[in-house]
């Protein structure tokens, strides 16, 4: 009797798991955000909160945002990425992203990910 209760338990979970998915949405935020080799910063709204942020380059290496002063704050190289806090350990609907002047003669390129939930979307940041 057991065994049967866990298998079907088992079973449920697993057809759950199977029907729950992630979407692709970028929540009202853009795609690309392009930067002149000055550098600047940027706000954006995006249509609600937001769960988590991170910044990532091509190799895979992140930098989560961390509190300081009621404030979300990651720091990857030459961008820096700041958003409210809000309730429950999640970010407020405004981003901000800065980025340093770029000295190197070279584009480059760092991307901001981001979810809500069951939403996630990414910020493709480029600078001459």
């Amino acid at each position: 009797m057991i065994k049967n209760i866990a298998y079907y338990f088992a079973v449920g979970l697993m057809l759950l798991c199977a029907s729950c998915e992630f979407e692709e949405d970028q929540l009202g935020l853009p795609r690309i955000v392009t930067f002149p080799k000055e550098g600047g910063e940027k706000t954006f709204k995006a249509e609600c909160d937001l769960t988590y942020i991170y910044i990532k380059d091509k190799a895979g290496n992140r930098a989560f945002l961390h509190e300081a002063d009621g404030l979300g704050v990651g720091i990857y190289k030459w961008l820096t990425v700041k958003a409210p806090l809000g309730d429950y350990l999640m970010f407020q609907d405004m981003l901000t992203i800065i980025v340093e002047p770029n000295t190197s003669g070279k584009s480059r390129k760092l991307y901001v990910h981001f979810d809500s939930g069951w939403k996630y979307g990414v910020i493709e940041v480029k600078q001459e």
